[in-house]
Formats: structure tokens, C-alpha cells, sequence
């Protein structure tokens, strides 16, 4: 369904499962993936169609579908492994240089046994620029009719966006209460705000 179909006890469904991705919750608060779970809607694909995932990233909810390419390498930032589908995480079909002459990628090159099934997911949520996206194709093709929940990758990007922006209101107001930052120079202190980061401790720490 598209959004603007749903019920609010599917949004809420939608926003529930959108919880069960450790890579979503791990950068986005409940309030975001409530906002992003807004902008997810499901597509259905018959058999044999070909789902080019350069703009998002998708869920398989009912169906098989087969990778068009065999490398999978996690998106998860400075990881470089490869990884294949596995439930409620995401990858996207990226093949480094580095990676390209390893003995690793030989092995997994010659791998054609990857099928997706229920809950398997691929692409990307990454917005790719126009002129690269022509040359990282994200692709599958649908071994049965698949029914596919997909995250558009620019409705993603928008809410971390705005999560910054949060963020970097939160350490302006830090900075200006503390007396030793008053006479630091606007651009510094805008500075000072990209390096800061926040860390949680749990109790008794």
C-alpha cells in the first residue's frame, strides 16, 4: 500500500517492523522511524521482472528473487566484508577495488546459490548520484510474484538531515552555556559543533 492508503494501525505496523532493523535503530530515534515509516510503501513484481534497487532500500515480504550480482558488502560504515542476505539487516551490491583482487571475491564470484526469500532485503540507502547510478546497478530478478516493501533512499536522507539539524541545535545550546566558548568567533564554534559527539552511559558507570 501506499501511504497515503494506510490505515493508522498499519502505519503503525509498518513503523513497528521498521524497529526490527538493527541499522535503522542504530541511527534513528522511535520519533524518525515513525516519520520514515510514512514514506515506505510495498510494491508488488510478477515473475521475472527485473527490481532495480538504486533508490532505496527493499524488503521482500512475499516471494523469491534472485541477485543479479554476487558480491554483497555490508553498508554498515567502515565495514568492509562481504556479507550475503541474511533477515533484518540490509546490504547493498557493491564491489570495491580493494575488494575485487582479493581471493575472498573469487570465492564469492563463483556463487550463483543466493536466493532471497521472505524478509531477505537489498540495495541501498544511500542516495546514489544520477551519473554513478547508471553504473552501480542494485538489481534482482523475481523468481515468483513478489510483493516488496521498499525505503526510498532520499526520504531516508531527509530525516537524518533533519536529525542533524536537531543534534546540532542541542550542541550550539550546550556551547553557549558554558562561559570559557563566549568569546570564540562564530566559525569556530560551528566548528567545534561537527566534532562533538554524544555518548550515552548507562547507570553506574
Amino acid at each position: 500500500l501506499r501511504p497515503i492508503h494506510r490505515t493508522p494501525y498499519e502505519h503503525k505496523t509498518v513503523w513497528k517492523y521498521l524497529k526490527t532493523i538493527p541499522n535503522l535503530t542504530s541511527q534513528l530515534n522511535d520519533k524518525h522511524l515513525k516519520t520514515l515509516s510514512k514514506t515506505v510503501f510495498s510494491e508488488t513484481w510478477l515473475k521475472g521482472s527485473t527490481v532495480i534497487a538504486n533508490d532505496g532500500f527493499y524488503v521482500i515480504l512475499k516471494g523469491l528473487a534472485r541477485p543479479q550480482t554476487n558480491v554483497y558488502k555490508n553498508l554498515i560504515e567502515g565495514s568492509d566484508s562481504p556479507v550475503s542476505f541474511i533477515p533484518q539487516s540490509f546490504h547493498s551490491f557493491i564491489l570495491s577495488e580493494k575488494f575485487k583482487n582479493s581471493t575472498l571475491a573469487k570465492m564469492y564470484l563463483h556463487s550463483h546459490d543466493s536466493m532471497l526469500s521472505k524478509w531477505s532485503t537489498f540495495g541501498t540507502l544511500e542516495v546514489i548520484p544520477q551519473i554513478e547510478s547508471g553504473t552501480q546497478v542494485f538489481s534482482v530478478v523475481t523468481e515468483d510474484d513478489c510483493e516488496i516493501l521498499k525505503i526510498p533512499a532520499k526520504g531516508y536522507a531527509k530525516i537524518k538531515e533533519e536529525k542533524i539539524k536537531i543534534e546540532n541545535m542541542q550542541k550550539l545550546k550546550l556551547i553557549h552555556m558554558c562561559p570559557y566558548y563566549e568569546e570564540w568567533p562564530t566559525l569556530s564554534i560551528y566548528e567545534l559543533i561537527a566534532l562533538l559527539k554524544w555518548k550515552k552511559f548507562p547507570p553506574g558507570h
